[in-house]
């Protein structure tokens, strides 16, 4: 706020400010000696203070009435206190709007309160009031009487009103200066920046300059940098290396004399005068042809400056593009590769997702190619076969290794069995970016394995069941395999016998006259044979004990007949002989037949369950026999016969009909051989049960047999309601072959029936024929045909009757319960058990 005071001089201002000074402290020292003596101060004393003080003094009652106010406070106010009497300091808003009516309040409260400098103005709270606003200091003093009970308030002010202009003015001249000093400081650091910019500037320009120079001199690129008239201004050091111009002979021979020197061609020099004053806004390719001679592939880019002049800026990709070349050959051997590989092979991302796959990887999912790529396995398999392989996925890219594991999944309805070896993918700065795998189709390997194991586990419970002794040497003489009953028989263990000479092992005598006995072993290896003892012999055990065995040999041959070792298989009757013997002696024929008939029917499960395993054997070698026969030798005497057919048709006519009735008679005798290699081949297995199964396999059978042999055959056959086990298929069919040749041997029928009926607990087969029969007799049941017949059928767990009578015919029947394992099966069991 302004005011029309008159300014004072300095030494005015500082003589009033001592004079307040000395009249604060005078009031200090009045205040200090009232607070130490509480007895009031006296009336006269008091007035004596009040009237003469230059300061302003005013008397408020506790309810905040002006009371009295001095000749001073008069005068600064410029108001008596007539004009004022009503005035009432509690009620003044001034004072509430200048903050200081809490320091009142605190006064009134009995403390001694000094108030902070302020600019108060009369005129707004006494409206028409004269008086002018004044800066004041100024103190609140409680008045006390005798008992020190608070009774008035005393306000004295001090006015500070020039010293307050002083102070301004002093602040102005001092801001004045200090604005000044700063401006001028501002802009000496302005100026003094600029230059340390400039001075940087141009020191980054050298630097720019010599580092730019280092560049052109040194970066394997080719630089030339020209005017618009063509005129070569710069050249650097690889454009000078590389067209084997130097930058002074350009200069003196000229640029058209190099255009043409490296631009044979007239179009095009034209071309590229063309794009050196009009540059392509991207990189070309040109051939260029240097002085030797030799042809460079170049690629450029030309770039027209500011200044009008014009850079040109090329590399020699002539290796690049050879190596390109040689990429794009790779590339594509690698494709036909993948393309060709039979196994799956393939790349997956970060997420799964397939980007790449070759098409036989695409058949294994059922899909194409373009129907895989950007899918993940969930698309193909079951959440959960999909989980499974996405969490193998996974952990190749975490662990950043090469996994090799098996995969079962089912896509397009067919489960296979992979083989799959994955290894991470990486990009050119080694980071795992997905993975490429491999995976082969094992599900026919693994179903022969498993049979295989199956086999040889079905195997150790046969052997190891037995009590026979059995060892088994490779051609060299080797044991490679002994059972727990040979070990047991001889005393010994699978360490001490395996991959030792079976001679070091096995000791031999012979019972009659204790010599060593000739090995049966050695004879199967030589001969090839079954070797079998008619006598028994003594085997030394490993502690010196005799033990009397029964011994054979039987060669063991691969599938092209190579002998490849000899199954030994003995049998320890020293107890048998021993209770032969007290038999013997004992006249003890009832437990002997018991013991006998226990031992027998113990060995008759052991050989039926052997015989399976022969019958298994013999239908395996009658589909190897039917193979060769059909696939070699019969084409081998149709070979016969087209030669001997074209031997005829090329005779001269100069040769007699002898001749051509002796070949004619061969073709006719090859062809008839030719049907029956035919049909012995199907005797063997026909494709056809196979194939189309029982049904159809015994019409086919019929049919051929009533041609053969002229024997009328009639077939009744119901249609199953669930197909027979390929076993039991088998077993019947060979049970109607073997009738039907008996028949045919021995019965001089005419018709034969053959019933197949399906009824609700079993399947029942029938064969009549009206033959000229014959008397059943044990000798008669126990020929090879019918007791191979009845064994087929105890095999699969059918039963089969068979009756005859002279001049009657020959009647047999197989009934197989439905849901029957099959003897097989229980003997399989009863050997595990």
């Amino acid at each position: 706020m302004s005011t029309k005071l008159s300014p004072k001089t300095k030494e005015e201002l500082q003589a009033e400010i001592e004079l307040l000074r000395q009249e604060v402290d005078s009031l200090k020292r009045a205040n200090a000696q009232y607070q130490k003596e509480p007895v009031a101060l006296s009336q006269n004393y008091f007035r004596a203070i009040f009237d003469q003080s230059p300061f302003s003094i005013q008397i408020y009652g506790l309810n905040g009435k002006l009371l009295e106010m001095n000749e001073a406070s008069e005068k600064l106010w410029e108001v008596t206190y007539k004009e004022i009497s009503h005035y009432n300091v509690l009620e003044d808003q001034q004072i509430y709007a200048l903050g200081i009516m809490p320091y009142f309040k605190r006064a009134f409260s009995g403390e001694l309160v000094t108030l902070p400098p302020t600019f108060y103005d009369p005129s707004k709270t006494l409206p028409g009031h004269p008086g002018r606003p004044r800066w004041v200091e100024a103190r609140i003093c409680p008045i006390k009487d005798s008992q020190g009970k608070i009774v008035q308030i005393a306000l004295v002010h001090n006015d500070i009103t020039e010293k307050k202009l002083a102070e301004n003015a002093l602040q102005a001249a001092y801001g004045d200066l200090e604005v000044s000093v700063i401006k001028r400081t501002k802009e000496l650091s302005q100026a003094n920046a600029q230059l340390k910019k400039q001075l940087q500037e141009l020191k980054v320009a050298a630097e720019e300059r010599e580092i730019l120079h280092l560049v052109l001199e040194n970066i394997p690129l080719m630089i030339n940098y020209y005017d618009e008239n063509r005129e070569f201004l710069l050249v650097n050091k690889e454009w000078e290396k590389t067209f084997g111009w130097t930058f002074e002979k350009l200069k003196k021979e000229g640029a058209e004399k190099f255009v043409k020197s490296i631009f044979p061609d007239l179009e095009e020099q034209k071309r590229i005068y063309e794009m050196m004053m009009d540059p392509l806004p991207y990189w070309y390719d040109v051939k260029v042809v240097l002085e030797n001679g030799k042809t460079l592939e170049t690629s450029w880019v030309t770039r027209k400056l500011s200044n009008g002049k014009t850079i040109c800026i090329g590399r020699d990709i002539s290796e690049s593009k050879r190596a390109e070349s040689a990429l794009q050959k790779s590339e594509a051997t690698l494709r036909t590769i993948i393309e060709s590989a039979t196994d799956a092979i393939f790349i997956k991302d970060l997420q799964g997702k397939y980007l790449l796959i070759n098409s036989a990887g695409a058949r294994f999912l059922g899909k194409t190619v373009e129907e895989v790529i950007g899918k993940d396995d969930r698309e193909f398999f079951s959440l959960d076969t999909a989980e499974e392989i996405m969490a193998g996925d996974r952990l190749v890219i975490t662990s950043n290794q090469t996994h090799s594991y098996e995969d079962i999944g089912t896509a397009a309805g067919v489960t296979r069995t992979y083989l799959s070896i994955k290894t991470p993918y990486h990009d050119s700065e080694g980071k795992v970016i997905g993975l490429i795998g491999i995976s082969r189709e094992i599900t026919e390997r693994k179903r022969v394995e498993e049979a295989i194991a199956a086999e040889k586990k079905l195997l150790a419970v046969t052997l190891g069941s037995i009590k026979d002794g059995v060892i088994t040497v490779d051609k060299e003489g080797t044991i490679v395999l002994i059972n727990q009953a040979a070990e047991q028989i001889i005393g010994v263990n699978q360490e001490e016998t395996i991959n030792k000479p079976f001679n070091k092992i096995l000791k031999l005598v012979s019972e009659s006259d204790r010599k060593t006995r000739r090995n049966t072993i050695n004879r199967a290896l030589k001969t090839g044979k079954r070797i079998e003892h008619t006598t028994a012999s003594i085997l030394i055990t490993k502690d010196g004990q005799e033990r009397i065995v029964s011994e054979s040999a039987l060669p063991i041959f691969d599938t092209d007949s190579n002998l490849i070792g000899v199954v030994l298989v003995f049998r320890d009757i020293t107890e048998k002989r021993k209770i032969e013997e007290k038999l013997m002696h004992e006249q003890a024929a009832r437990a002997v037949a018991k013991l006998v008939e226990l031992e027998l029917e113990k060995s008759n499960l052991q050989l039926q369950a052997l015989s399976a395993y022969v019958l298994k054997a013999q239908e395996e070698e009658r589909i190897r026999l039917a193979r060769e026969l059909h696939d070699e030798l019969g084409q081998a005497l149709t070979s016969i016969r087209l030669g001997l057919e074209l031997a005829t048709a090329s005779l001269p006519e100069t040769h007699t009909n002898k001749t051509n009735k002796i070949l004619n008679d061969l073709c006719a005798y090859v062809e008839t051989t030719a049907k029956d290699v035919q049909r012995v081949a199907r005797d063997l297995r026909p494709s056809v049960l196979d194939d189309f199964g029982l049904a159809a396999a015994l019409e086919a059978y019929a049919d051929a047999y009533a041609k053969r042999t002229g024997i009328r055959v009639t077939l009744s056959l119901d249609k199953l309601l669930k197909p027979l086990t390929k076993e039991v298929e088998t077993a019947f069919y060979r049970i109607v072959q073997e009738a039907l040749n008996n028949s045919a041997k021995h019965s001089a029928a005419k018709n034969i029936s053959i019933d197949f009926i399906e009824q609700h607990t079993q399947i029942v087969l029938t064969i009549v024929d009206d033959g000229k029969g014959c008397v059943l007799d044990i000798e008669q049941k126990n020929s090879f045909g019918l007791m191979g017949m009845s064994e087929r059928a105890r095999i699969v767990g059918a039963e089969i009757s068979m009756k005859s009578q002279v001049g009657k015919g020959f009647w047999i029947q197989v009934t197989l319960p439905k849901g029957k394992t099959g003897n097989y099966e229980k003997i399989k069991n009863i050997i595990s058990r």
